[in-house]
C-alpha cells in the first residue's frame, strides 16, 4: 500500500537517460510537490559507463547541466550515499548490475536530480577499455 502510493505519486519521464528497464519515475519525499514532466531543461548527466565487467575499476562523473555553482552533490548506488563528491569511483559488484543516482542542490536552492543503470556482465568492456 505505502510503495503503491510512493509510485503513484511520483513523477513520470523525467529523468534523462533513465536506462534500461528504469520505471522512470521521479519521487520526492520532502512533501514538496514535483513541477510538471518537461520542466527539467539541462538537467544534470551522469558520464560513464552503462555496461561493465565484474570487478572493473570505474569512474563517472557528471555535467552538472543548468546548476549553479557552487553546488554540493550527493551520490547513491542502489540507494546507498556514497561519500564521492563530484565524481563516483567504485569497483563493479561481482554478478549484480546496480543503479546510480546523483543529486545536486545549487547555489540558488535548486534540486537536479538523475539517475543511471549500470549492467555488469562478463560480455561487456572493462572500464579501462573506454
Amino acid at each position: 500500500m505505502v510503495a503503491s502510493a510512493v509510485v503513484g505519486s511520483a513523477t513520470e519521464n523525467v529523468i534523462v537517460n533513465p536506462g534500461a528497464g528504469s520505471p522512470n519515475r521521479l519521487v520526492f519525499s520532502r512533501g514538496s510537490v514535483p513541477p510538471p514532466p518537461g520542466s527539467y531543461p539541462n538537467a544534470p548527466e551522469i558520464i560513464g559507463p552503462t555496461s561493465v565487467q565484474p570487478w572493473s575499476n570505474c569512474m563517472w562523473t557528471v555535467n552538472h547541466g543548468a546548476a549553479v555553482q557552487p553546488a554540493t552533490y550527493r551520490w547513491y548506488v542502489d540507494g546507498v550515499l556514497q561519500p564521492e563528491t563530484t565524481e563516483l569511483f567504485r569497483y563493479s559488484p561481482s554478478t549484480a548490475s546496480f543503479n546510480i543516482e546523483i543529486f545536486i542542490t545549487d547555489a540558488n536552492g535548486q534540486n537536479w536530480a538523475n539517475q543511471l543503470y549500470v549492467d555488469v556482465s562478463y560480455g561487456a568492456p572493462t572500464c579501462t577499455d573506454m
